[in-house]
C-alpha cells in the first residue's frame, strides 16, 4: 500500500469504543486499577496511553518496522536511543543537524 493509504487504513479507522472515526485523543493522567496487586495496560499517562499505543502502532506499519516509538520530547527520545545504543554496543555517527539539546546530550555522555 501507499504511505498516504496506511495513514488512513492503519487498524484504527474506527473508535470501538466511542465509534469515532479516528484515534480519540486521550487526555487523562491517570487510569482505574481494579486491584493494586495486578498490572492493566495503562496506568498512568506518562507510561502509555491508548492514543499513544495506537501512534507507535501506526509508526511502525510505516516503517515496516516491528515496532514504533514515541516520546514525550525529543530528548526523551534522544537519551532512549542512546541508552540503548550503549547497552548493545552499538556505534553512533552523529550529524550536524541534530537538535541542539541532544547535540549536549551526546557531547556530554559520550557516546560510542
Amino acid at each position: 500500500m501507499r504511505r498516504g493509504t496506511l495513514l488512513i487504513h492503519n487498524g484504527h479507522e474506527t473508535d470501538g469504543v466511542t465509534g469515532a472515526l479516528g484515534v480519540p485523543v486521550v487526555q487523562i493522567s491517570t487510569f482505574a486499577q481494579k486491584d493494586v496487586s495486578v498490572s492493566q495496560e495503562y496506568d498512568y499517562s506518562r507510561s502509555g496511553n491508548p492514543t499513544r499505543k495506537a501512534l507507535e502502532e501506526t509508526i511502525a506499519i510505516l516503517e515496516g518496522g516491528a515496532r514504533g516509538y514515541a516520546f514525550g520530547s525529543g530528548i526523551d527520545g534522544t537519551a532512549s536511543t542512546f541508552g540503548t545504543s550503549i547497552i548493545m554496543g552499538i556505534a553512533y555517527g552523529g550529524g550536524k543537524f541534530i537538535a541542539g539539546g541532544s547535540n549536549g546530550h551526546i557531547a556530554y555522555h559520550e557516546y560510542p
